[in-house]
Order: structure tokens, then sequence, then C-alpha cells
């Protein structure tokens, strides 16, 4: 039970830190192909990126992917790379896989990332939709 509860804990706290860097831009994707799809995953008419001179808002609601217990089984650990497009609200309007790692992990990080929850994004003072990298972990302990 301790060990349950620990190791939910460390992927909770992991997951946290990989998420406010790659909010506040400290993060950068080592995959060059990933890097380049920051900008071009959704259409840029549609949600700005930093590139535009939009300020991605703060995270006010990132609740924690849950890790299935058939990848935990499997022994399955790693990162995956989500694009996010959040609206002028705040919210999420679509999430799509960058960086794959497993089909049940996959959906867990996409299904926690729908339920996250943005200050909205600014550009000279508006609030604009945003498209982003997010980097969800999976870490066995």
């Amino acid at each position: 039970m301790i060990n349950r509860v620990m190791k939910s804990r460390f992927v909770f706290a992991w997951f946290f830190v990989l998420t406010l860097f790659s909010l506040t831009g400290f993060t950068q994707v080592a995959d060059s192909k990933c890097a380049s799809l920051v900008s071009n995953t959704f259409d840029r008419r549609q949600y700005l990126n930093s590139d535009d001179g939009a300020r991605i808002g703060r995270a006010l609601e990132a609740p924690d992917p849950k890790y299935p217990w058939t990848a935990q089984r499997r022994g399955i650990q790693g990162t995956i790379v989500l694009a996010v497009a959040i609206n002028n609200k705040g919210e999420i309007d679509k999430v799509k896989i960058v960086r794959r790692l497993d089909p049940d992990l996959d959906q867990a990080a996409v299904d926690a990332v729908k339920q996250w929850h943005f200050a909205p994004a600014e550009k000279d003072g508006e609030a604009v939709p945003f498209q982003t990298l997010v980097e969800v972990s999976f870490a066995r302990y």
C-alpha cells in the first residue's frame, strides 16, 4: 500500500514539474520533428503560439493522468508529447498526439489533458486562442 501511494505521488510530482516547465518554456522537446510541430500542429490563423507574440495563461486546473494498470504491469514508462489547442476562454478545444508511447498511456494522457483549464492566453491585452506542446510522463518506481 505504501509503495503504491509513493509511486502515485512521485508520478504526480514528476508530471506537475514537466507540465510547469512545458507551460513556462523551460522544456524543449529534443526531437526536432516534435519541435517543429509547436507552430504548425493546428492552423496558426485559428490558434496562435508564442512565435506570434501571444502569451499563454497559466494552468488553473490540471488533473494528473491515471497510470493504467495494464501499462504498469507491462512495465511501460516514458513521455508522451501532446499538441494542445486552447480557446480564448482557456478551455481545451483539441488534443493531438505528437509523440506516442503506448495506446493505453496515450489515451490516459489525452483524457487528463482534456480536463485541464487555463487562464486565457493574451496578445496585446486581449484573450486569444493558443496552441502549445505538453509533455506527460509516466514512470514506475
